[in-house]
């Protein structure tokens, strides 16, 4: 497990409940998400993200592995745990098996049914 996963995993919330293999499903997606987003940012943005992760890994190391009491130690620490936990937990409340557990539609199938009433409601006019 990468380090983002392993940040990841501990970012995730406990709502909503759902099973251990539908949960790693969306870890695996949020950590990629979390990854691939660091790795689209411009370059002097993600030399700094990179580095303070560098720095985030060694700290996190020496404290105990405890991501919250890193963040404690430094702001620029605590923005960089803020930045991953902020998109691992909205990678992981898009994710479709935990859409399902909350009741909601993925975004594609609400535009899909979006569509298909507005061709609906056009027809009617036309």
């Amino acid at each position: 497990m990468s380090f983002i996963a392993r940040l990841c995993d501990r970012a995730l919330p406990g709502w909503p409940a759902v099973d251990a293999e539908s949960r790693a499903c969306a870890l695996d997606a949020a950590a990629e998400f979390v990854e691939r987003e660091i790795a689209l940012a411009p370059a002097h943005i993600r030399a700094g993200i990179r580095g303070l992760g560098l720095l985030f890994r060694a700290v996190m190391a020496v404290s105990g592995g405890d991501p919250d009491r890193v963040a404690g130690l430094a702001p620029p620490l605590a923005r960089y745990w803020q930045l991953v936990r902020q998109l691992a937990i909205l990678a992981y409340l898009d994710h479709p098996a935990v859409l399902d557990a909350i009741g909601m539609t993925h975004g594609a199938a609400r535009q899909d049914a979006f569509r298909a009433a507005r061709r609906r409601a056009v027809e009617a006019d036309g």
